[in-house]
């Protein structure tokens, strides 16, 4: 049996070859907070455009079984897999000609999640009690909470700008930590003498 070959690490934990690359981690680092700029500054279009997105993809995934099932007939799951197939295209159909109620569905899915993520971290944390940090994880709970809260009694206007505000957050802080991956390699090809 092989080994798996792992790339070598210098004293800042950065690999020869992320060394290399530092300058494209800066791209994509400044081409991620523009996107979560542009995101923050434009919630309800990005909001949107995500839910288009989800739309086509039900309409295709939808599409895609419903051929499947017709070419595969004769076998018992047969009426199952039609009924599937109906219902993520009819589900896509449903988000795309009626956009603003995608929204405000997408939007339920978020305030879903948050509720019983928080609820998991803050039962996390107080699992872990005897642990120095446990309360890191019942604050990041009760933050959640609270977020699914606010989005929840803001309803309908909040999925205006919900999902938005959450893509641009999620992109301009993947953005910041390109940027420190970026400086870290770049201070690694400085040290190394690596090719810049």
């Amino acid at each position: 049996m092989s080994q798996a070959s792992l790339t070598p690490l210098d004293g800042t934990g950065v690999s020869a070859s992320l060394a290399q690359s530092h300058r494209s981690l800066y791209a994509v680092g400044i081409l991620l907070i523009v996107a979560g700029l542009a995101a923050l500054a434009l919630p309800l279009f990005v909001g949107l455009a995500v839910e288009a997105v989800v739309g086509w993809a039900f309409v295709i995934a939808g599409v895609s079984q419903l051929l499947y099932v017709f070419r595969a007939k004769g076998w018992g799951g047969f009426a199952w897999q039609l009924l599937i197939g109906a219902v993520f295209l009819l589900g896509g159909i449903t988000l795309l000609a009626n956009p603003v109620a995608g929204l405000i569905s997408l939007t339920l899915v978020i305030i879903a999640t948050f509720m019983v993520s928080g609820a998991l971290k803050i039962l996390v944390g107080f699992r872990l009690r005897p642990m120095d940090g446990w309360g890191w994880f019942v604050l990041l709970g009760l933050l959640s909470l609270a977020v699914g809260l606010l989005i929840w009694n803001r309803l309908p206007s909040s999925a205006a700008w919900s999902l938005g505000l959450l893509v641009g957050i999620d992109f301009l802080s993947t953005g910041l930590v390109f940027l420190r991956f970026g400086y870290l390699a770049g201070q690694t090809a400085r040290m190394t003498g690596a090719p810049a």
